[in-house]
């Protein structure tokens, strides 16, 4: 959204939706440049850190859960929540904790369309997935983006259960 990506090549990667926010979305553009990169606070006894990204580049950083890790990238925080690469992970050590909470939209690791539950009381966390009919929205895509198969593709990964 801030032109530093050329339309058509987003167009072209990533289907038709960017013309839409292109031509419609000055609302999202003022919305999006109010909101903070990342957000962290402190929560009974403990530093919570939320990006999109990672601690050191909360826009784009990305964590691989086969990427090698250690506490220290958490920095001053005792539990840090990302999404980036819409891979569920979970990372221990030294008293901190990184968790990527996967995806809603398109989870990329297989696992099905899903949210993070976290209680801020006992600290405790579970992944739940998140079933919904995507009839509706493959026949959009096809209509809209038929070049792109991959865009329906990410949204039927799914491991065998």
């Amino acid at each position: 959204l801030d032109g530093k990506t050329d339309l058509a090549f987003l167009t072209k990667h990533y289907g038709q939706s960017y013309q839409k926010v292109y031509s419609e979305g000055g609302w999202m553009k003022e919305i999006i440049a109010c909101l903070p990169t990342a957000y962290d606070f402190h929560l009974n006894k403990r530093n919570l850190f939320f990006c999109h990204g990672t601690p050191l580049d909360p826009l784009n950083g990305r964590r691989y859960p086969e990427d090698e890790w250690t506490p220290l990238e958490c920095g001053s925080y005792d539990i840090v929540f990302c999404g980036h690469t819409h891979f569920r992970m979970v990372r221990q050590g030294d008293g901190n904790l990184w968790i990527n909470v996967g995806s809603l939209g398109q989870p990329r690791d297989g696992n099905r369309s899903g949210a993070l539950l976290f209680d801020t009381d006992t600290y405790e966390f579970d992944y739940i997935d998140v079933i919904y009919d995507k009839t509706a929205l493959f026949l959009e895509i096809q209509q809209k983006d038929p070049y792109l198969p991959k865009l329906r593709e990410i949204l039927e990964r799914e491991k065998e259960l």
